[in-house]
Formats: C-alpha cells, structure tokens, sequence
C-alpha cells in the first residue's frame, strides 16, 4: 500500500482579499490530491490563513476595523472562495484557532527547553514587504536594491524594552 499523500497550500496571509495567486496554488493543490485519491491512496489536503503581524494590523486600521473582527472577514472570504472553485480541502486551519495556537506553544516550549531560542535586541535595515532583516554585519553595497526593495526598506531597532525571539 503507497503512503498517505499529504499537500498543504502556503498558510494565505490576510492583510489583503484572496487574489488570482491564492487560486492558483489552491487549484493546483487540488488537482494533486484528486490524482492520488485516483489512484486509490489515502490523501489529506490542508489549507488555511496566517492572521499574524504587523501588515494585518494596519490592514484592519485602514478598514476601520479591530485585528481580531478583519482577520474573521479575510479569513472567510479564503474559507468561502474554496467551494466557489470547486475545491475539496480537508482541513481548514486559521492560526488564531486554540488548537493551533496549543501545538504551536507547545512546539516552542520544546524548542526553549532544548535552549534554541534566544531573547536579543538587534538594529538594522529591515525590508517592511518581505521582512527580511539586514544586520550591520550586512555592507549596503553587497544588497541588490531593486527600486521596489528600497522603498520598503526602514531603519529598525528592537531594545531590550520589546526583545525579538531568535532561534539558533
């Protein structure tokens, strides 16, 4: 007997409404897993919303909405569009859910006993779009600075007040 076939979408993240892009990657995960139901294998197809961050909180400002009330509408307009395209996911996660929030606390507590994270300031240019991080290690000339990168680019400190969580 072949092993289950298990696909997951990328976790949308909801500081905007679904897009062309977020079809796609649903439709193609979808024509996988039917193709292994096909075949007669067990399949399991995840799907779901990462309602997380700093984009998310300024989203919901934009809109006149609290976090929690935007990240319910954008997370059900993804959860509504599925059936609108004929998709037939199994399981629909949304990171605010309490059991996903559990595993998560948990997965991390593991990590933290095992000494893998760390609490530490740092300062630095930090791309707003794509959150990537450029340390004063980094020398500006070796950046590619696409016009694109340098309009989200801000100079950014994390004190000792507000720590930022690293892992080794």
């Amino acid at each position: 007997m072949d092993k289950p076939f298990y696909i997951t979408t990328p976790i949308y993240y909801v500081n905007a409404r679904p897009h062309l892009g977020h079809a796609y990657t649903t439709i193609v995960a979808d024509v996988a897993c039917r193709f292994h139901s096909m075949r007669g294998q067990e399949t399991f197809f995840l799907t779901g919303t990462d309602e997380h961050g700093d984009k998310v909180v300024r989203s919901a400002k934009k809109e006149g909405l609290s976090p929690r009330t935007y990240v319910d509408q954008i997370s059900g307009l993804f959860r509504s569009l599925w059936p609108e395209l004929n998709i037939q996911y199994n399981y629909f996660v949304r990171t605010t859910d309490a059991s996903h929030m559990s595993i998560v606390e948990e997965i991390m507590q593991k990590i933290h006993d095992a000494g893998d994270i760390y609490f530490s300031e740092y300062e630095g240019l930090v791309n707003m779009k794509g959150f990537t991080v450029l340390d004063a290690s980094v020398s500006t000339q070796s950046v590619n600075w696409s016009t694109a990168n340098a309009r989200t680019m801000k100079q950014r400190r994390k004190s000792s007040k507000n720590p930022t969580i690293f892992l080794r």
